[in-house]
């Protein structure tokens, strides 16, 4: 999650993000996915550094031609279990050893667990590693999720299946980004000031965000997370809120550690 005193930069950021999805929806598939690609790394690099994002895509880029290569290896779920642990342990190192940079990396890391776990289970990987780049980078949901799997976000990188722009979808995608800066304006307005700063700022803060998130994307034809997508609470109440913030609450205590 980006510091108190960078969110202003990242809801920035996600604005003009979306701007962007929204100018590159009729694109074709192929032209769309590579101009997500290309931004979401270019704004990434901006928040961590060239040579850690150069990294991270290096590795992603290992992963999935050796998880595509395993997928008719008889003796794939042996083999992702032990990528599993490779990429656990090398997750765990960064948070510990480089914590702002691997901060960043946490949801990535957890992306590419489950499509590891996927494949061993007999799940089948895209065939263009567009896509699942778009899936490992996508910058609205880098960061702090929400996390979606393979199969799900898929479903948006195709014409066909993307949702489209009535004006009732507009105006409640909308509504909920207003919803969504409202709490993190609340956190960032009165918690700090009342000494709730810690716990009910960050799940608060995360609320917030969630709706912002799911909002712009929404905007652009993205829909994320089912579990998550149910306004208001998807991202009060729900489990998979409740996963998201026990990971970034953690995130934040390491920061603030540090």
């Amino acid at each position: 999650m980006p510091p108190m005193s960078g969110l202003n930069e990242f809801l920035t950021g996600l604005g003009l993000f979306t701007v962007l999805l929204l100018l590159i929806r009729l694109l074709p598939d192929f032209a769309r996915n590579l101009t997500l690609v290309l931004a979401s790394l270019a704004v990434i690099e901006i928040y961590t550094t060239p040579f850690f994002t150069f990294g991270l895509v290096a590795v992603t880029g290992l992963v999935y031609y050796g998880l595509f290569w395993l997928q008719w290896n008889p003796r794939k779920a042996i083999f992702c279990r032990i990528l599993n642990v490779g990429l656990a342990a090398g997750l765990i190192a960064l948070v510990i050893f480089i914590p702002r940079e691997g901060a960043a990396a946490v949801f990535l890391g957890f992306r590419l667990l489950w499509v590891a776990q996927g494949v061993g289970s007999g799940r089948p990987l895209p065939s263009d590693p567009l896509e699942f780049f778009v899936y490992a980078f996508f910058f609205p949901t880098f960061f702090i999720g929400p996390l979606e799997r393979l199969d799900e976000f898929r479903k948006n990188l195709t014409t066909e299946h993307r949702t489209g722009l009535s004006w009732r979808e507009t105006g409640l995608r909308l509504g909920r980004i207003a919803v969504g800066l409202l709490k993190v304006w609340a956190v960032v307005r009165f918690l700090p000031l009342a000494g709730l700063a810690g716990v009910p700022g960050v799940y608060l803060g995360l609320s917030g965000l969630f709706d912002v998130i799911l909002g712009c994307a929404g905007l652009a034809g993205y829909r994320l997370s089912a579990s998550l997508d149910a306004f208001p609470l998807g991202t009060l109440a729900s489990r998979a809120f409740l996963f998201h913030f026990a990971v970034v609450g953690g995130m934040v205590l390491r920061l603030k550690s540090l």
